[in-house]
Order: C-alpha cells, then sequence, then structure tokens
C-alpha cells in the first residue's frame, strides 16, 4: 500500500498526511498535495521542524501538547487538506485491488460498517494525545480499541484524521464507514469507504488506505530516548 502519509503527530494520536518526495542530501523535497496547498508552508508543520532540530524527544511532546487544540479539533483547514488528501486512493479500483489482497475479499468486498454517529461517539472518549484507534473483528462486526502507539504492524487511525475527513465531507448522521481487511507484508490492514448519502438509495463514496510509517514521525521516533 501506498506509503505516503505525513505525520505531525509523534507517539501519540496526530496524522498529517503529506506526501515525501525523494531526499538529496538530507534536504527535504517539498511536501505538496498537486492543485491544493504546499504542506510545508502550514505554520505549524514549519514550527514542529524546527522544534525536531533544536529540541529533544520530550520537548517536542510538550510543544505538541500545547497545540492540541490547533491540530485536533478540527479547525485547521489546511492540516486537513493535507490529511484527507493524502489518505485517499486514486479511485475505486485502486481501493478494490487492496481489498482483495486479502482472501475474505476474493469474491466480494466484505464491509464491516459504522455510522458516521458511531464514529464520532467513540472519538469523544480518545484524548487527542494518548490514542489511536484500532479495529477488533469479529463474526458480528468490526469494534473500535485503544492503540497507545502507532505501530505498522497493524491499522491505527488517529482522532484528528477521522475527525478531519468527517469535517471536510461534511458528513451527517447516517453517512457510513465501511471498514475491509487488506493484507501487506502479510499484516492485516484496515482501509475503508466512506458513503456520503444523498438520497436514501444514492450516495458519494470515497475510499482511504492505511499508511504505515510517515517520514517525520519515523523521525521523531529515531531520536526517542
Amino acid at each position: 500500500m501506498k506509503k505516503i502519509l505525513f505525520f505531525i503527530a509523534v507517539t501519540l494520536t496526530v496524522i498529517i498526511g503529506c506526501k515525501k518526495e525523494k531526499e538529496a542530501e538530507s534536504v527535504e523535497a517539498p511536501l505538496a498535495a498537486p492543485g491544493k496547498i504546499n504542506c510545508d508552508t502550514n505554520p505549524l508543520i514549519i514550527e514542529l521542524k524546527q522544534r525536531m532540530n533544536t529540541q529533544t524527544y520530550s520537548q517536542v511532546l510538550a510543544w505538541l501538547k500545547l497545540k492540541a487544540k490547533d491540530i485536533c479539533d478540527g479547525s485547521n483547514g489546511e492540516l486537513i487538506e493535507c490529511m484527507e488528501y493524502f489518505h485517499k486512493f486514486p479511485n475505486q479500483a485502486a481501493f478494490t485491488t487492496a481489498a482483495q489482497s486479502h482472501p475474505e475479499n476474493s469474491a466480494i468486498i466484505i464491509p464491516y460498517i459504522k455510522k458516521w454517529e458511531d464514529v464520532q461517539t467513540y472519538l469523544a472518549t480518545i484524548d487527542c494525545y494518548d490514542d489511536y484507534v484500532g479495529f477488533n473483528f469479529t463474526t458480528n462486526g468490526v469494534s473500535f480499541k485503544k492503540v497507545p502507539i502507532f505501530t505498522d504492524t497493524e491499522s491505527n487511525y488517529s482522532k484528528p484524521f477521522l475527525l478531519g475527513v468527517g469535517k471536510k465531507l461534511n458528513l451527517k448522521t447516517g453517512d457510513e464507514f465501511r471498514f475491509s481487511k487488506a493484507l501487506e507484508s502479510g499484516n492485516l490492514k484496515v482501509i475503508f469507504e466512506i458513503r456520503r448519502y444523498i438520497t436514501p438509495t444514492t450516495f458519494d463514496s470515497f475510499y482511504y488506505n492505511f499508511s504505515n510509517k510517515p517520514p517525520l514521525y519515523g523521525k521523531l521516533l529515531d531520536r526517542k530516548p
């Protein structure tokens, strides 16, 4: 699967998706959403990079906690744009191909459905800097679980990403998150379709991917004491 998400959060819950371009001699290429915004120009990302170059891991985490509201309440439009744009599958066919990597979906893609209001209810139980959203699959459906730290061995999404998508798409009661299983390197991954209903029988679909180890997140982890 694509590894194009840009994290602004560290061991906690902030995912800011931005595409990583190839680096030359340790110089980072701009992170841009084509036709949209340059993610490197966002003030929070600029300050995060500066602090990562001059402060300790613990100091950066403390700063992120101070910035929690700006990141987690969904009010920062540029961050939402980066986050939503770079999580998206390019089309339904790419989503289908990813889902069919799991044997459960070889004949038909099986969705595990949560209403938007159910997603919101669960997110309200999570502090933005304490947990990621993980998944438990059973024959009865899917339930959410708290994952205390980002891991690339299973899918987990951040609170600001899910809230940001809901705000970006202007989701309403009854709209659906349709989670599906996928496999990458033998590990279970979770991808999803959002259905935004126009009428009870018609809807717009949006497809989202999981990213394994976003570049800024990885760099900060490398500095962890």
